[in-house]
Parts: C-alpha cells; sequence; structure tokens
C-alpha cells in the first residue's frame, strides 16, 4: 500500500487557499505598482532638475575660464606684490561675488544642506590684501569648482 505524501484537501480548504493566494497575489501587484509609480516621480524629478544642473554647469565653466584669465592677468604683477590698479581689484571683487552666487546656486539646485554643502565644499573665505593671496584663492575657487562639477555630474547620468 502506497501511502500518498500529501492527503487530498477538501473543496472547503481548496477555497480558502484560492482565497489567501488571490490576495496575496493582489497585494503583490499593488506593491509592485506603487514601486514603479515611485521610479516614474524619481524619473520626472531627474528631468525637472537636469536643466538646472545644466545651466549651473555652464555658468561654472564660463567662471572657470574667467578665472584662468584673470590668473594669467595677474601674473605680471605678483613678482611686485602689490595691485597696478583699480580694474585688477575691481575684477578680482566680481570674481569672488560669482563665486559666492554660484555655491549658493549650486546648492540651492542640488537641494543640499548647509551642512552637507560645507562638508562637501567648505567656503572659501574670499579676503585679500596682496596679487599673491589674491592669485590663491583663485586657484582653490576654481578647484572647488572642478569639483562641484563632477559632483553635479552624478545628477546627469
Amino acid at each position: 500500500m502506497v501511502k500518498e505524501p500529501f492527503p487530498e484537501k477538501t473543496p472547503e480548504e481548496r477555497r480558502i487557499q484560492t482565497e489567501k493566494h488571490k490576495v496575496e497575489t493582489e497585494r503583490s501587484l499593488a506593491v509592485a505598482n506603487t514601486k514603479m509609480a515611485h521610479s516614474l516621480i524619481e524619473t520626472i524629478e531627474k528631468q525637472r532638475s537636469r536643466g538646472k544642473v545644466i545651466s549651473l554647469q555652464m555658468r561654472i565653466a564660463d567662471h572657470s575660464s574667467t578665472i584662468r584669465i584673470l590668473v594669467d592677468r595677474l601674473s605680471p604683477i605678483l613678482e611686485n606684490n602689490a595691485f597696478s590698479g583699480y580694474e585688477e581689484n575691481e575684477m578680482l571683487n566680481k570674481t569672488m561675488q560669482i563665486y559666492k552666487s554660484i555655491r549658493k546656486d549650486f546648492q540651492e539646485s542640488l537641494e543640499l544642506k548647509d551642512e552637507k554643502m560645507e562638508e562637501l565644499f567648505p567656503e572659501i573665505n574670499t579676503y585679500y590684501e596682496t596679487p599673491r593671496q589674491a592669485a590663491a584663492k583663485l586657484v582653490n575657487i576654481q578647484a572647488e569648482e572642478n569639483q562641484m562639477m563632477a559632483y553635479s555630474n552624478r545628477i546627469l547620468l
């Protein structure tokens, strides 16, 4: 006599089991739909922020070019370590203001909290007295802006 491994179920037990499977399947489907909806929302949010990030990257690239030009312009007066005129000082002040503006826009565009922004990109003190100090600050600003570009590239991927 061969014994069956599983006893046969009554119609009532089958109905209950079918109901349980149906409820579990509906729940699994609801979870999958919710995950898909969240994924779609994230994709849409990335697309919206993409334009801001690209615009910001263009500003950073333009500012980086300005810094290179300004550093080249400061090179001849580094030997004297004194500013030769009002124009260099004015350009430096404007460059430092643009740096602060880029930092602020970067933080807002990427929705970084103050602590996170300061941790990732510590703000560079823009005060200077001599051309050497100014040139060093500009090089540091340019390096930080390059890091900002690299960080923002993650958003575009």
